[in-house]
């Protein structure tokens, strides 16, 4: 997508919807976009309006124990609309924007003091700053340390390695830390990095909030048992047949999962086969319609968000493949990974998505968007004998879901 506020109607909806959205408007939200869109406001251009204002506020504090939505529910609307209309990619947004204005209300009022200078200069130095003051909380420092990579020739890949190196240390909240990282990371590059800092910055204060120390603990003496080295996964290359992703998929639910990881990670596995093996765990959630839909949901969610990290680091992608496992394994009460049948019904990703866009149940509207987007990107990146499970699941975890399009038909009803 190309620079935002292209036009005069652009700038002039980013200071309206700023102050709707700011104290919570989403009714006046809905109407303003409306009236906008029918006068030739682009979705992409929306997007680039609600996410620089869903980062206006980087005092992610407010969100300790539980999970934002706003922003992750506008990065996600933005690629599921990519399959759809522009009117239907409008409505995802739109949905995504109420969303922003339900959650702004913690977070207007709340002053944000600024970065913390600091006293190195090389990279290293900076990476490892950014990293430990996350770790132990002290946003100030590690805002100032991403300031200054950000400055630096390659820091912001250097930037990126390491919040996805510190959204991983733990898999909280259904591993929403890592969510936000991949989410806002996504958003970062769709701005064509104009605004890096200011949308990072929300994460660094969302990350700082603290770590479950007996979930760090346990990944670490893992990841020190396996004993693997960055480049031993990096460079593997062997892809699992659809019976060994299979039986790998079941250790992690039902086996000895230690043993089954630790044998996979050690022999020359390629890193999107084991993230293959753990979205067919991830969905077997949904088809077997273990737990609640949105835990569900969100396991699924995680294991894409733990592929597209994968993507990006160049090391410590070992504490994802652990995470991801444990999370998976953490609760699970279903059988065995079974096979698929011989007839599957196939889901085809532009009409699943279209029915996901507009879905604004209460605080549900983030979880419609996170299963298509999950849906989408594995879809695509998974080799076609293994797709029937993720369909198996989509189909299951649709026939769970209560419908309600309230916003879109307010929003069509409005925009001609």
């Amino acid at each position: 997508m190309g620079a935002m506020f292209i036009s005069t109607a652009a700038q002039k909806l980013y200071r309206d919807l700023a102050s709707l959205i700011d104290e919570g408007r989403g009714g006046e939200t809905v109407e303003t976009v409306a009236r906008y869109y029918s006068g030739g406001l682009e979705p992409d251009e929306l997007f680039g309006i609600l996410a620089r204002i869903g980062s206006l506020s980087s005092s992610y504090e407010a969100f300790a124990g539980r999970r934002p939505q706003g922003l992750i529910a506008v990065a996600a609307a933005h690629t599921v609309s990519r399959r759809l209309s522009p009117r239907e990619a409008a409505t995802a947004l739109v949905v995504a924007a109420v969303l922003l204005a339900q959650e702004a209300a913690e977070l207007a009022h709340s002053t944000v003091p600024a970065p913390q200078p600091v006293a190195a200069t090389g990279r290293e130095e900076l990476k490892e700053q950014l990293f430990y003051s996350i770790l132990s909380g002290e946003v100030q420092l590690a805002d100032g340390a991403l300031d200054a990579l950000l400055k630096l020739p390659e820091g912001r890949s250097a930037a990126v390695e390491v919040l996805l190196q510190a959204g991983s240390r733990d898999y909280s909240l259904g591993g929403h830390k890592l969510l936000l990282a991949t989410h806002l990371i996504t958003i970062a590059e769709k701005l064509k990095w104009e605004v890096t800092f200011g949308v990072l910055r929300p994460l660094v204060h969302y990350l700082g909030c603290g770590f479950d120390a007996a979930q760090v603990d346990g990944l670490k003496l893992w990841v020190n048992e396996a004993d693997v080295e960055p480049r031993t996964l990096s460079e593997g290359k062997r892809m699992l047949t659809l019976a060994e992703a299979t039986a790998l998929a079941d250790a992690i639910l039902n086996g000895d999962l230690p043993h089954a990881l630790n044998h996979a990670l050690r022999n020359n596995t390629s890193t999107e086969s084991l993230c293959d093996a753990l979205s067919i765990a991830a969905h077997e959630w949904l088809a077997q319609g273990v737990g609640g839909l949105e835990d569900g949901i969100t396991r699924a969610a995680y294991v894409s968000a733990v592929r597209e990290a994968s993507r990006r680091m160049e090391d410590g992608t070992v504490w994802l493949f652990l995470g991801a496992a444990s999370l998976l394994r953490e609760g699970w009460s279903g059988s065995a990974v079974k096979p698929f049948e011989l007839i599957i019904e196939v889901v085809e990703v532009k009409e699943f998505c279209a029915w996901a866009a507009p879905q604004d149940a209460v605080n549900g509207a983030l979880y419609a968007q996170l299963l298509a987007e999950a849906f989408l990107r594995e879809d695509l990146a998974m080799a076609a004998e293994l797709k029937p499970f993720i369909y198996r699941a989509v189909i299951a975890a649709r026939g769970r879901w209560q419908n309600s399009t309230e916003v879109r038909g307010r929003f069509e009803a409005l925009s001609g």
